[in-house]
C-alpha cells in the first residue's frame, strides 16, 4: 500500500513540476510519505540536523523549487524544511530572523550545477527511475 501511494504521490509531483502554468502546488501527507519519497528518489542515508526525528521531522515539508539558472536553463532544488527541536520546544515564532531549518536533499546518481541545483532533465530521469522501480516491484514489468 505504501508503495502504491508513494507512486501516486510521485505522479502528482511530476505533473505539477512539469506544468508551466502552475505557480504553486500543495500536497499534504504523513511523515511516512516524506520518508518514502526521499527513499524512492535516491536521497540515500540522510540525517536531518537539529531534530531527534532525523528521517522525518515533526511538521516537515518536502519542497521542490523550479528555478532558472544564470545560464537560462531550468533547475530543480529539492529541500526539506521543518522547525528544529529547539524551536518546537520553545514555541519560537518563525520569521525572517528565526527561519525554519532547511536541508538540501542530496540525490544519488544525478548531477548538480555549481549552485547546488539539479539539472531539470536529470531530475526527471531520476523520477522516471522511481516509476520504473515501482513498476518492477509491483510486478507490472520485468527488470
Amino acid at each position: 500500500l505504501y508503495l502504491r501511494n508513494t507512486n501516486l504521490l510521485l505522479q502528482e509531483i511530476d505533473a505539477a513540476l512539469k506544468d508551466e502554468n502552475r505557480k504553486f502546488t500543495f500536497l499534504c501527507g504523513h511523515d511516512t510519505n516524506l520518508v518514502m519519497l526521499l527513499n524512492v528518489l535516491g536521497a540515500g542515508d540522510y540525517h536531518l540536523p537539529e531534530t531527534i526525528c532525523f528521517r522525518s521531522p515533526i511538521g516537515g515539508k518536502l519542497v521542490f523549487e523550479v528555478r532558472q539558472g544564470k545560464d537560462g536553463g531550468q533547475y530543480i532544488y529539492p529541500y526539506v524544511t521543518y522547525q528544529s527541536d529547539s524551536q518546537l520546544r520553545h514555541s519560537t515564532q518563525l520569521d525572517l530572523a528565526h527561519p525554519p531549518v532547511r536541508y538540501a536533499v542530496n540525490l544519488e546518481g544525478i548531477r548538480k550545477n555549481d549552485d547546488g541545483l539539479y539539472y531539470y532533465d536529470d531530475f526527471f530521469k531520476c523520477m522516471e527511475g522511481a516509476f520504473s522501480k515501482y513498476d518492477y516491484y509491483a510486478g507490472l514489468k520485468d527488470n
